[in-house]
């Protein structure tokens, strides 16, 4: 007669501890959840000459007219004044500036995020047909930490008759969740540089006609999986 296998009870549960934990317990995902700001909104701040321009404000004086089916909420704000400032306090990872261009007649701006490196507008890659472009990216930035973080930008020196027009933001946030699909990263076309703001992180900064979104996997939990087994050991190896 041959001679019966020992087995292992204790050590065979145990290989198949990590399985288990694996299955019962998805891994986790950072996916952007967005929310748009109007230039209404408080959020913003807008010194010097700026005007604020709604359906019951249509600014008879400014010279450049917009569609306001166009714009959102029907407001936007006009700069035409070199040195005029604003700004945007946000709370999240994440933000992208739009307004409307106005071809060659497109002010010059430079902004600063979080007291970091000043970033140019390219004016090179304004359109000039058609005149007006409607929901035009000026700025954005990603990879910020998540928290409080401030825009600001300023009206440069000018051609005669150039304008700046202002008319919302996207702020983007990171959402913990629980999801079993893989991770995906994409980023369409645009002036990409580096800076860096003052607490020395690096953001990347799309000028213009880009966007990315990006989504970060966390390793699954096992260890709560083992030590809710933990008591069962002493019971599960006497068998």
């Amino acid at each position: 007669m041959g001679t019966s296998p020992i087995l292992y009870p204790c050590r065979s549960f145990l290989s198949f501890i990590p399985i288990l934990a694996w299955f019962s317990y998805p891994s986790l995902l950072v996916k952007a959840a967005t929310s748009t700001i109007d230039d209404a909104n408080s959020a913003f701040t807008f010194a010097s000459a700026w005007n604020a321009i709604s359906p019951s404000n249509p600014c008879d004086g400014c010279a450049t007219k917009l569609d306001s089916t166009q714009v959102l909420d029907g407001t936007w704000h006009d700069g035409s004044v070199a040195g005029s400032t604003a700004s945007l306090k946000f709370e999240g990872s994440g933000v992208t500036l739009y307004g409307v261009t106005n071809a060659d007649q497109t002010c010059a701006l430079t902004f600063v995020l979080d007291g970091g490196n000043p970033v140019n507008l390219d004016l090179s890659t304004i359109p000039q047909s058609p005149t007006k472009v409607y929901n035009y990216q000026f700025f954005s930035a990603s990879g910020l930490s998540s928290g409080s973080h401030t825009l600001s930008w300023t009206i440069e020196n000018s051609v005669s008759n150039a304008v700046a027009l202002i008319d919302y933001a996207i702020i983007t946030s990171d959402v913990v969740s629980s999801s079993t699909t893989s991770s995906s990263s994409s980023t369409s076309p645009g002036h990409t540089v580096s800076s860096s703001n003052n607490s020395g992180q690096t953001v990347t900064v799309i000028q213009s006609g880009g966007s990315s979104s990006t989504s970060y996997p966390l390793p699954p939990n096992l260890i709560q999986p083992l030590e809710l087994l933990r008591p069962m050991l002493p019971v599960i190896c006497q068998l």
